[in-house]
């Protein structure tokens, strides 16, 4: 019996989002085919490989031997993963409150937001400034920033306090 024929190989992995990025572990399934002497199972080639690291461009290398004792190979790369949550932060409150906790106008709160590794996904981002303008006790403002492999973050800022109405004043 000759067989100088390296086996067949496929492989298959976690696709990843719009962008090219996954925020949970990637799997890669291999396939072999070998139509003369068979796959050699005892090898032990082709199990499945999870990839469960943070990167860009990441890779892994199946190998699979036929009976023969021909071998072949396959790289799965461009795996990209990023597990982390950005990062977001009240970047500014205009004007800070009285020593009572209190405003007497309206109040601005801006968000800044970054993402070291995959990038802000600026389309699903809610960085708007937000204009709190009505009295009230204890109002809040929020901002959400989502990254390119779709991991999501909120801030919020509470106890915004608002209070334009001049106090009435009576004579006795």
């Amino acid at each position: 019996k000759i067989d100088k024929t390296p086996p067949a190989i496929g492989a298959t992995r976690t696709p990843g989002n719009e962008y090219g990025w996954n925020n949970k572990y990637v799997i890669v399934r291999y396939d072999a085919n070998d139509t003369l002497s068979g796959i050699d199972t005892t090898a032990g080639g082709f199990e499945d490989d999870i990839i469960n690291v943070e990167g860009q461009g990441l890779m892994v290398k199946g190998e699979d031997r036929d009976l023969a004792g021909n071998t072949n190979s396959i790289i799965i790369d461009g795996v990209n993963i990023d597990f982390t949550k950005p990062d977001i932060v009240i970047s500014a409150r205009q004007p800070a409150p009285n020593l009572n906790g209190w405003n007497d106008t309206y109040v601005i709160v801006a968000y800044a937001a970054g993402d070291s590794l995959s990038g802000l996904d600026l389309s699903k981002c809610n960085l708007d400034t937000d204009i709190i303008t009505k009295e009230g006790k204890n109002q809040s403002g929020s901002g959400v920033a989502v990254d390119k492999a779709g991991n999501t973050n909120t801030i919020e800022i509470n106890g915004i306090s608002i209070d334009k109405t001049a106090p009435d004043i009576t004579v006795s």
